[in-house]
């Protein structure tokens, strides 16, 4: 070979290798992006398509403006075939010439099986990509994560999409996720298996990946995102929380709550009676992200809304969320859609300035999905944003012209407050970076400052108690339960619940009695997670109250986790109930949940002779809450005929208790005692 080939060869073989390890150009001629309706006066643009991106599902952004986004490499795989292949990743794309668009991408995280979304926290990404949740970091500062951490193992699933989604960032400082319907096995550093279910499950744990928690579950299919309300409080997407007909929905997810479809997995979770509902049905649409709108930008009317994407249909909803009782209403409206039927919007994020930031994956995807039988890989996915024409963005979004290392106490305190939504997001990160040095300051300014800023406050203390324990930090929190403002109540109480402080008890008695509706529900459930038998009284007696469901819940489930049998028993007086009903509604509800939370405790203590008089009760909730944990206990069947057998004498008597007598009979006829009476019933002429 001569020199000159020689030298030839080389540039080709550099200029190959820099064609490899630089960054993609998105320089695609032959990407035609989506088109979409949007309302009037707003615009919509491409942001990033291939080859920056090819088929984008879920996405972060982290506190400097990149954009994390899991990217599907076109492929519908089996879980094995997923392990075997490792075809997707994470790219994290970004924005350098800060003209809105993003220009650069790098392969943040290659190798990994279906990564569903991301959270981005003091310098990590996390990531559920099955069957695990992943901490990745990039130490070097090239862009990749060179440092890859199993936190949580692990989890099942089969390749489709009804696996384990997120992360997503509580304002508690926690790491949250949700958990499709493949269950899951979490076992010990001896190999002792410390969790074993079957159901869906929203999940949280310290962003080191101890103190691993179920906040909520049940039946539902496949729960895609969460975010959270200012006072902290969870809401999300869902799929398939009923199936006939199949309905997806937006759900208020109460801790300790059980929600709908598959009974064979309600068994494993402690029931305070019927299922909890959602806050709104969307009907079959494959719904997919979520997020809460937190600034005025795009219009003032949009703040705290969830915008909520849909797979089917290629559409973004806009859902009002307002206070009603103890929990939410919503009203749905319609804010863009595609005009493809191959646009499959996954995900949509708010950024800095205000914007919407939708993910559209393209056409690749069908494993799971009724409504997409026809994989369309060549159909690619891209990022586009939505901006309002007149939208005045407000200066340094980020914050990144702020010294954050030399601000001091009072500077960076007075960052809670920012406009900027994000400089809000850095202010608490580094108010809990500061620890307990902060913690006086934090406390000072507490009684005087305004709504959003005073939730702040309390959220950089809750940080701070989850990563230290600091008493000092209980202390100031404990100071916000008397405060006027009913958000920072129960901002107060979400964050005693999350990280329980006993000596809040008597403050929490009061609130549980006489408050708001939410700030009584969640009086109820920190009282419950800290566990102190001297509260069973006062719960009892607030069952007598007006309750909604989600109160009731709430006050039923602390009752369970107390998990006091014996004290619940008696404080209920069960005796006083065995020989006749109770007389009044109040007194009735009152009995109905000590009896549901008796029925869940282990070991519980209610007997036939306790129960079975309950069957003839007044009251109808009472008498079929009765009915439906007799029905529970086969060996009860001989006590129940004596209870039933009065009541088939008569026409006039049976017809008073039809409902019980049916569910009897249903529930005990396989029973000899049972076909007994039944056969004597029927050979009897009267």
């Amino acid at each position: 070979m001569t020199s000159r080939k020689r030298i030839l060869t080389s540039c080709y073989a550099i200029l190959l290798l820099l064609l490899l390890i630089l960054p993609a150009k998105a320089t695609a001629a032959e990407f035609q992006p989506a088109k979409f309706t949007v309302p009037e006066g707003f615009t919509i643009e491409l942001v990033a398509g291939p080859p920056l991106i090819h088929h984008p599902t879920l996405a972060c952004l982290d506190d400097q403006g990149r954009l994390f986004v899991a990217d599907n490499a076109g492929v519908n795989l089996s879980a094995s075939e997923l392990e075997k292949q490792l075809p997707n990743s994470v790219r994290m794309l970004e924005d350098t010439d800060g003209d809105g668009r993003f220009d650069r991408s790098t392969l943040f995280a290659d190798k990994m099986t279906y990564p569903m979304g991301g959270a981005w926290h003091n310098g990590a990404l996390y990531v559920a990509s099955p069957p695990n949740i992943w901490r990745l970091e990039d130490t070097t500062g090239d862009g990749i994560a060179d440092r890859r951490e199993i936190l949580v193992s692990q989890f099942g699933y089969t390749g489709n999409a009804a696996s384990i989604h997120g992360c997503f960032l509580g304002p508690d400082g926690r790491i949250y996720w949700c958990d499709g319907r493949h269950g899951h096995e979490f076992r010990d550093k001896q190999g002792q298996v410390t969790s074993k279910l079957a159901g869906s499950y929203i999940f949280s744990c310290k962003p080191d990946g101890s103190d691993v928690r179920i906040h909520c579950g049940g039946g539902m299919d496949n729960p895609v995102e969460v975010d959270f309300t200012d006072e902290g409080e969870i809401v999300g997407t869902v799929n398939i929380m009923y199936s006939r007909p199949r309905i997806d929905c937006l759900v208020h997810w109460l801790y300790g709550g059980v929600y709908p479809h598959s009974e064979r997995v309600l068994r494993e979770r402690k029931r305070t009676g019927e299922l909890l509902e959602p806050v709104h049905k969307f009907g079959h649409v494959a719904v997919s992200g979520t997020m809460r709108y937190r600034s005025k930008t795009l219009d003032p009317r949009f703040q705290n809304s969830f915008f909520t994407a849909l797979f089917n249909g290629g559409k973004v909803l806009r859902v009002e969320l307002t206070r009603h009782g103890s929990t939410f209403q919503a009203v749905q409206r319609e804010f863009l859609s595609g005009i493809s039927p191959d646009i499959h919007i996954t995900d949509v994020l708010e950024d800095a300035d205000g914007s919407l930031l939708i993910v559209d994956t393209g056409g690749w995807f069908y494993r799971g999905c009724p409504t997409s039988q026809i994989s369309k890989p060549d159909i690619k996915g891209a990022i586009y944003r939505v901006r309002r024409r007149d939208m005045k963005s407000p200066k340094d979004p980020w914050g990144k012209k702020i010294a954050w290392g030399e601000l001091n106490h009072a500077q960076l305190i007075t960052l809670l407050g920012d406009a900027r939504v994000k400089v809000q997001q850095r202010a608490i990160a580094e108010s809990a970076r500061r620890g307990s040095a902060i913690i006086p300051a934090l406390q000072n300014v507490l009684p005087r400052a305004d709504l959003q800023p005073s939730r702040n406050v309390l959220w950089a203390l809750t940080q701070i108690v989850g990563a230290t324990g600091d008493a000092s930090a209980q202390s100031a929190i404990r100071l916000a339960l008397g405060n006027r403002s009913a958000s920072i109540r129960l901002t107060a109480c979400r964050s005693i619940a999350t990280y329980p402080d006993p000596a809040a008890l008597p403050h929490l008695l009061k609130m549980v009695q006489q408050d708001e509706p939410a700030v009584r529900r969640e009086a109820a459930k920190a009282l419950g997670r800290i566990g102190d038998a001297s509260a069973i009284p006062t719960l009892l007696n607030v069952l007598a109250d007006q309750l909604d469901r989600s109160q009731e819940h709430a006050v039923i489930y602390a009752l369970i986790e107390i998990d006091d049998p014996t004290g619940t028993a008696q404080h209920l007086a069960l005796k006083n109930f065995s020989n006749k009903p109770t007389p009044t509604s109040a007194a009735s509800q009152r009995l109905r949940g000590g009896i549901i939370a008796l029925d869940q405790m282990d070991p519980g203590t209610l007997t036939a002779e306790t129960l079975l008089p309950l069957l003839d009760a007044d009251y109808q909730p009472l008498r079929l809450t009765a009915l439906e944990i007799v029905s529970r206990h086969g060996d009860w069947s001989q006590q129940a005929v004596a209870s039933l057998k009065p009541w088939l004498q008569t026409e006039a008597s049976l017809q008073q208790r039809k409902q019980v007598a049916e569910g009897l009979l249903a529930s005990f006829l396989a029973t000899a005692s049972f076909q007994d009476l039944v056969g004597e019933t029927l050979n009897d002429p009267q």
